[in-house]
């Protein structure tokens, strides 16, 4: 047996304290989870988060505060833009980066308050409310029914009371990732400003907005096992043309081949390697900027990267150019095609009854396959000119959708402004096996330029219900999530 193997056993046998806390159920998950650790050398948080989904599925968890039934469990992470802070001091072409992992329990049905006094007494009522949580508890083992039983839950719970769902963020401690970049891939010294993370055609990406670089991120925490061979990347060139054409690698599964040797430089989120560079604008061959790229989604298996949805213009608000307008289509293969957005993005502020000189800016935005929609949450917004002083605090809470052709687009407002405008959305994702009816959004606070504070929300989409409210993540600017 190798010593990483009897290492990750020990890692988690202390994470978890088994022998205390497991049922007798549980300890047979424990011997399982022993075996997996043997045969694929996992570390600790790839432990946890194996046993998070195997005990969530069965609702047997019995780990840390979360002792009863906990309908869903998820990893997810965020990824921090400093700024000018990025760059390491004191090491030459390093830049840096944060980025957070963690767990979130969601329990659609955790809970049901009895608006009715008497229907507290009557059996059926207390059967309605049991069947409903269990009902939630056990839809996690497919999740094919998920959304059909969470509907049912809350029916089931609806008729003894009011369904008051839960959700708990376990947040790991801060990672930092440094990477050296030659100077083709940094920007006047800038680099590793990064402003979201998406999972597309196997692998976790990420996007420079100041270099215009799509990074892949190679993580075991991530769940996949980092590949050891550089040919697995083809020949990465620092020419931004050609490497904007380099394949797109396969992401391999722990399952899909043996298990090499740990690479602690690989692991974790310390390891990224660029993928495609997206040109600004329209991407013609006389422009060498990078694309300010705010936001990325996935439809019909393509990647959709965003910019900020707003004429460039100069700090007093003066038109420029219309390239944070346009949207880049990229294939897995790296192919990419720059698409001119202004019309959708233009129909998307006239919604909120804004026109030019007026503004939206967008740092998120999301295709739901469920809904068949885009849905945007504008970061700031003002039906007056732009104006670099006062812009920082015009947050809005703001959540359009749209159709596919933005022919019919709706506005709502999910919870309440908070940090006096300071603070506004930069990222969000639906929560799986929800229907796409539960989001978790990011929101970062900036202050004369510098990112003070980062929070975590969870809203439901069907009643516009805040579950979770500006849950504070750290004290850094965190621009992209991922949840899965």
């Amino acid at each position: 047996m190798s010593a990483n193997r009897i290492s990750a056993s020990k890692q988690f046998t202390a994470a978890f304290n088994i022998s205390k806390d497991f049922s007798p159920i549980e300890k047979d998950f424990q011997n399982l989870l022993h075996l997996g650790a043997f045969m694929n050398d996992l570390d600790e948080m790839a432990l946890r988060i194996l046993t998070m989904d195997l005990l969530s599925s069965t609702g047997q968890n019995g780990t840390g505060w979360c002792k009863k039934k906990c309908g869903f469990g998820y990893q997810l992470a965020v990824i921090a833009d400093l700024d000018k802070d990025s760059k390491v001091k004191g090491k030459e072409n390093v830049w840096q980066t944060f980025v957070r992992r963690g767990r979130l329990f969601y329990d659609p049905a955790a809970g049901v308050v009895q608006s009715d006094p008497a229907a507290a007494a009557t059996p059926a009522a207390t059967a309605a409310a049991t069947a409903a949580a269990t009902a939630a508890a056990t839809a996690a083992a497919t999740a094919a029914a998920t959304a059909a039983a969470t509907a049912a839950a809350t029916a089931a719970a609806t008729a003894a009371g009011v369904v008051q769902p839960s959700v708990k963020i376990e947040w790991l401690k801060l990672e930092t990732v440094e990477q050296k970049l030659s100077g083709n891939l940094s920007d006047k010294g800038r680099a590793m400003e990064l402003s979201d993370l998406c999972i597309f055609d196997g692998h976790l990406l990420t996007v420079d907005d100041r270099t215009g670089f799509v990074y892949s991120l190679k993580s075991k925490a991530f769940g996949f096992k980092p590949n050891r061979n550089p040919a697995f990347f083809g020949s990465v060139s620092v020419n931004r043309d050609s490497l904007s054409q380099q394949p797109s690698p396969r992401g391999r599964r722990f399952s899909d081949n043996q298990p090499a040797a740990l690479n602690p430089s690989m692991d974790n989120f310390t390891y990224m390697k660029p993928w495609v560079f997206l040109k600004d604008g329209p991407g013609t061959a006389n422009i060498s900027k990078g694309f300010k790229g705010e936001w990325m989604t996935v439809r019909d298996n393509k990647l959709y990267v965003g910019g900020l949805g707003k004429e460039w213009t100069t700090p007093n608000g003066e038109p420029v150019n219309n390239h944070p307008m346009f949207v880049k289509v990229i294939t897995p293969g790296g192919v990419v095609e720059h698409v001119d957005w202004t019309k959708h993005y233009k129909a998307l502020r006239s919604k909120a009854k804004i026109e030019f000189p007026g503004y939206m800016i967008h740092e998120s935005g999301q295709w739901s396959d469920v809904h068949q929609k885009w849905f945007f949450m504008p970061r700031r917004a003002s039906r007056n000119k732009y104006d670099e002083t006062v812009d920082e605090h015009m947050g809005k809470n703001w959540l359009l959708s749209a159709d596919a052709k933005f022919a019919n687009i709706e506005l709502r407002e999910i919870g309440e402004i908070r940090g006096d405008g300071f603070r506004a959305f930069s990222a969000f994702q639906f929560l799986p096996n929800t229907g796409d009816d539960v989001i978790v959004a990011l929101k970062s606070e900036e202050r004369n330029g510098t990112g003070v504070a980062s929070y975590l929300s969870v809203f439901r989409l069907s009643d516009n219900k805040v579950l979770l409210d500006d849950e504070k993540i750290a004290s850094y600017k965190f621009e992209g999530l991922v949840v899965y």
